[in-house]
């Protein structure tokens, strides 16, 4: 390949726009609500409030075992606390689905590995949800002291019925 295509190549990656599909809209704000196991809110430096709805995991929902458990561990973690946040769309509810970082740990995966989330298995998109929820399992923590804890998808159906 020659010298001047090689320049070219590197001028055509090194300007080019970040397509949309890989663009990600970062938002950093003070947690002032923990809703549950999957969803906070919190206080933009602009003082406008975003309801996040935690990304590729399911907690377990009010009214179920380990519903509040799961709640405190996440308000114990992140409650006025600055995050950041790596938004993608709004869901059904308005909520902004996200993955939360607090000093550059993921709290979406945090949850999971201790035991207090399901990797959502209709929206994961990344297997290592999969590995922390089988460790999770293995080491008996959180949800999983139980033997057959009922995954909060399968519970909203049988609720539905």
């Amino acid at each position: 390949m020659s010298s001047e295509i090689l320049r070219w190549l590197i001028a055509i990656i090194v300007i080019a726009p970040v397509p949309p599909v890989f663009a990600a809209t970062w938002l950093e704000g003070w947690v002032v609500a923990v809703a549950d196991g999957d969803t906070l809110t919190i206080l933009d430096k602009a003082r406008q409030q975003h309801k996040i709805r935690l990304a590729q995991i399911d907690a377990p929902e009010s009214g179920m075992p380990y519903a509040r458990a799961a709640k405190k561990f996440l308000s114990d973690t992140v409650y006025r606390r600055t995050v950041t946040v790596q938004a993608g769309k709004r869901d059904r509810y308005g909520r902004v689905v996200s993955t939360v970082y607090l000093d550059q740990e993921n709290i979406n995966m945090q949850m999971v590995s201790s035991g207090y989330a399901w990797a959502y298995r209709n929206y994961v998109t990344d297997t290592a949800y999969y590995k922390a929820e089988d460790l999770a399992r293995r080491l008996r923590r959180g949800l999983w002291k139980d033997k057959k804890p009922v995954p909060p998808w399968q519970w909203r159906r049988q609720k539905q019925r």
